[in-house]
């Protein structure tokens, strides 16, 4: 059990559930998060004081997020909970290493069910970071760091830049940016927060897909994109964005022309250009790009 006066967490292993007491009068959001599959298994909100159980199923490695609002703006915390059958370890994330906001950051926009996912698994192949807890590779479930995903979906003009910075903080540790790689950050469905990220990240680079609608799609986000009002797409795909760095990927494009594909991995700093269209071909297949969505 983990009691820090202001949530107390604990696990009952025979009813493979996680309990979770809100100690303080604020309203809390918690997100409960599969580390491997990188898959939100729960996702409620605690009145003040209030008390909430979740259930788990086999996952041996689990992170919860709890993010409290109050007045001045949100406050985010972390815990790790490791599991075994007989045992388990509840251990709070606090983050001590400092972030130099001027690195140089990619930040993959567009519409959910628009590309973003598959151009994002693309780059993380050819070597691109995409945050520690951004889901293993093989997933079908690619690749939003889940850390930066929450914070960047709190960003409001409301709160001064500073507090974003800080809450950034709490979080960066799970993103765990790596200086000797090109960084990533995906979340789609931020167009209206792009001037603000470039505020906190002066040297942001964005890359927005804007992908044509189709008949294809296998997933619900898909399907919302595939019957989106266009008018309203508009928005998502080409942003108003004040004095910041950004390209337009044409997604069929940069899935038909390998010599396109490598404007884009030059444009955010990648080395592993592509050479021919066999090793094109063999890098889709890696990935299982389904040539149906450009159909």
């Amino acid at each position: 059990m983990v009691n820090n006066l202001r949530h107390k967490l604990s696990v009952d292993l025979t009813k493979k559930s996680i309990q979770i007491n809100n100690l303080t009068n604020l309203e809390l959001k918690i997100e409960l998060v599969d580390l491997l599959t990188n898959f939100c298994i729960y996702s409620s909100k605690i009145g003040p004081l209030g008390f909430s159980a979740c259930f788990y199923k086999e996952s041996n490695n689990l992170k919860i997020y709890i993010k409290e609002k109050f007045s001045g703006g949100e406050d985010f915390h972390i815990y790790e909970i490791s599991l075994t059958n007989e045992d388990f370890e509840i251990k709070k994330i606090d983050n001590l290493s400092s972030f130099n906001f001027n690195n140089n950051l990619i930040f993959i926009n567009g519409h959910s069910g628009g590309g973003t996912s598959i151009v994002t698994k693309l780059l993380r192949y050819l070597g691109a970071h995409t945050g520690d807890d951004s889901g293993d590779l093989t997933t079908r479930t690619p690749y939003e760091p889940y850390g930066a995903k929450l914070w960047i979906k709190s960003l409001s003009d409301e709160y001064p830049i500073n507090h974003h910075k800080e809450n950034f903080l709490k979080i960066s540790h799970t993103y765990n940016y790596q200086d000797n790689k090109v960084n990533i950050i995906k979340v789609p469905d931020c167009y209206n927060k792009l001037n603000l990220l470039k505020d906190i990240f002066p040297n942001l680079k964005v890359l927005n897909i804007v992908k044509k609608q189709n008949e294809f799609y296998h997933t619900i986000e898909g399907s919302k994109f595939n019957t989106k009002n266009q008018l309203e797409l508009y928005k998502f795909m080409y942003p108003h964005l004040e004095g910041a760095n950004i390209f337009h990927l044409d997604f069929e494009l940069f899935f038909t022309d390998y010599h396109y594909t490598n404007k884009v991995i030059k444009y955010i700093g990648l080395e592993s250009i592509i050479t021919n269209e066999k090793q094109f071909n063999f890098i889709k297949d890696n990935i299982d790009f389904d040539p149906k969505v450009l159909e």
